[in-house]
């Protein structure tokens, strides 16, 4: 057997031994996988967001060895009221109660793995329930978390722009007028303020002086 021959038939080895193990550990998931999806509304029919779907594992209610399995598992419905809930059932599970939880309310769901036809498929683990809760739900709670997120990050913003003085926060030309007049100086001959380097020029064209008084004066 040459070289090339070999080498290929190593190559075919190692990638059967990737693949196949792949493909059993998708048929082995997908028969342990069961999906509950659906929408919640709320007692005005309208879209419940920010809400969790849960499971209910108080006495009477889900099956044992489901909560055993599902502890802890939930889905918080979307802004549309949409959920979705991944749950870990096998087939023995068949006809077994799952009792769903949503705010105050309970909804039972029996679960059927064989579908109309009777025969187990892949299918068959992806139902919809769609649940209507008995009180109005406000979305506010919903974006209560964003507007939290918000705030804090106008917050941080507004503190960065005064500490380098910036935006709002920056002088106004008012303020800076203000601090320029504090540099100038009053004329001795009237009320008038002004630059010292324009003392000169302002005396000998509002009070008539000749130049050299000017100057002589406004070096004073």
């Amino acid at each position: 057997m040459s070289k090339q021959s070999l080498g290929l038939m190593m190559a075919a080895v190692l990638l059967s031994l990737i693949i196949i193990p792949g493909m059993g550990s998708a048929e082995h998931e997908w028969d342990h996988r069961y999906v509950i999806s659906g929408v919640v509304l709320d007692g005005d029919g309208d879209e419940a967001a920010g809400v969790n779907v849960e499971i209910l594992c108080g006495e009477g209610q889900t099956d044992e060895n489901l909560c055993e399995l599902n502890a802890e598992r939930q889905s918080e419905t979307a802004l549309n009221g949409k959920y979705e809930l991944t749950l870990h059932v096998h087939s023995g599970d068949h006809g077994k109660l799952i009792v769903l939880g949503v705010l105050d309310e309970a909804f039972n769901h029996p679960i059927d793995l064989q579908g109309e036809d009777g025969q187990a498929e892949e299918g068959d683990r992806y139902v919809t329930m769609n649940i209507t809760l008995s009180v109005e739900v406000s979305k506010l709670g919903y974006f209560t978390p964003y507007i939290i997120a918000g705030g804090m990050i106008v917050i941080l913003a507004l503190l960065l722009m005064k500490k380098k003085n910036k935006g709002v926060f920056s002088d106004k030309p008012a303020q800076k007028e203000q601090i320029d007049q504090s540099h100038l100086v009053s004329c001795p001959k009237c009320s008038s303020k002004l630059r010292a380097d324009n003392m000169a020029a302002h005396l000998q064209k509002q009070h008539y002086m000749s130049k050299e008084e000017a100057e002589d004066l406004a070096s004073q």
